[in-house]
């Protein structure tokens, strides 16, 4: 925003009256009109319920190439190593599967099958079998 002709801010936070914010305002709108064309074509006055996350989203260098005008992808800047989508599809690998513990873990609410035998024993011994 701060690229937008004539937009001055002043940096004393008293010096800031609803005047300069309106003017500000005023300009800065326009500033994104002449950049953004494809953000203002929906009927009037959406844009001005968009919030700061909404207008950081719509003016991403992805969202320009996806739903742009030719005109807003031409102004786009040249792309650099960082900003250059990946040749290929990218994917990730799963690593080898851990094994589960063969021992139940204190706790674990699992019993082994000898555990269960010697609950079982237990049992018969006290009905008497």
């Amino acid at each position: 925003m701060m690229e937008a002709p004539g937009l001055n801010i002043p940096s004393n936070v008293k010096n800031i009256t609803e005047d300069i914010v309106q003017a500000t305002y005023d300009i800065a709108t326009d500033f994104l009109k002449t950049q953004y064309e494809f953000i203002f074509l929906k009927p009037e006055g959406i844009t001005e319920a968009y919030t700061l996350g909404t207008w950081s989203f719509k003016i991403k260098p992805s969202e320009v190439r996806k739903r742009g005008t030719a005109a807003d992808k031409a102004r786009l800047p040249a792309e650099t190593a960082a900003n250059q989508p990946h040749k290929s599809k990218r994917t990730i690998t799963p690593g080898a599967r851990r094994q589960p513990s063969k021992i139940a873990r204190k706790g674990s609410g699992r019993k082994s099958a000898v555990d269960d035998i010697i609950s079982q024993d237990n049992v018969m011994n006290q009905v008497g079998v």
